[in-house]
C-alpha cells in the first residue's frame, strides 16, 4: 500500500514515520523516529535495518510487559509505558 502523506511528517528538522501497520520490504528508507502505531508483533531488528532511526517509540497500545517484550536488546527503544512521554527535540 502506498504510504500517505499524513504518515510522514518533518518535525524540527527530523523525519518522523508512523507506521499503521508492520511493513512489508526490505527496502532502506532511513528516517529519524519510527512510531509503532498498531497492535501487533512487529519485528523491531527488522525496523532498525529499514529505517536506520535514532529511536523506535512504542506506544500505550502495548501493555508494559508487551513492550518490556519487544525492547528485550535493543537500545534505541523507547516504550512510553516505561519510559513516559516522547518529546522530538
Amino acid at each position: 500500500r502506498p504510504m500517505r502523506h499524513e504518515e510522514l511528517f518533518e518535525i524540527n528538522g527530523k523525519t518522523v514515520l508512523l507506521l499503521h501497520e508492520d511493513i512489508k520490504t526490505e527496502q532502506h528508507f532511513p528516517v529519524d523516529y519510527v512510531v509503532i502505531n498498531f497492535r501487533g508483533h512487529p519485528d523491531l531488528v527488522k525496523l532498525n535495518r529499514i529505517f536506520s532511526p535514532e529511536k523506535i517509540v512504542i506506544g500505550n497500545g502495548y501493555t508494559r510487559r508487551e513492550q518490556d517484550e519487544l525492547v528485550k536488546g535493543l537500545g534505541n527503544v523507547h516504550a512510553t509505558t516505561r519510559d513516559g512521554a516522547f518529546v522530538v527535540e
